[in-house]
């Protein structure tokens, strides 16, 4: 699965030590915008992800949460991109799959994604994105909106 790491939409951040990462200068909302209807029908597993407040996830936990265990959650259909722009940009994982699954089945390794995960957006300390993708038209299409940007694949990726 290739994707890229995204380090800023309006100007290129510092990057490479750990004393000069900058801040993400984009929510979440904006880097789903570009391909936002093709990701729409999928469930998502969120791991170690908050958010800020916002009462429908108080009032419909039920209905928007499948399943959780500990810092892991199975979301509903559409949960991503409907409440993309609540989500904090710290070190969440969010994975997006076709095919509902038990949250017992699921493994968040480098096989589990490769074999199950279409899409895969991995927030490192509020500094950048990365975005893996099966699909190398939803890579082109970010890429488009996020010009500081640089091609990876997720066999660089470190877990």
């Amino acid at each position: 699965m290739n994707g890229i790491k995204i380090f800023g939409k309006k100007q290129k951040k510092d990057y490479g030590k750990a004393q000069k990462l900058s801040r993400i200068d984009y929510g979440f909302h904006e880097l789903i915008e570009p391909v936002r209807d093709g990701i729409k029908d999928y469930y998502w597993i969120l791991d170690n992800q908050d958010f800020k407040y916002f009462s429908d996830y108080e009032n419909k936990y039920d209905e928007l949460i499948i399943e959780e265990s500990q810092l892991t959650r199975l979301t509903r259909k559409g949960f991503i991109p409907d409440y993309a722009k609540y989500i904090i940009q710290e070190w969440g994982q969010i994975y997006g799959i076709k095919d509902k699954l038990s949250i017992a089945t699921i493994n968040l390794n480098k096989d589990f994604i490769k074999k199950t995960v279409d899409i895969y957006f991995s927030c490192i300390d509020g500094a950048y994105w990365e975005v893996y993708a099966r699909n190398a038209e939803i890579i082109e299409k970010i890429r488009k909106e996020f010009p500081f940007s640089k091609s990876i694949a997720l066999g660089e990726k470190k877990y």
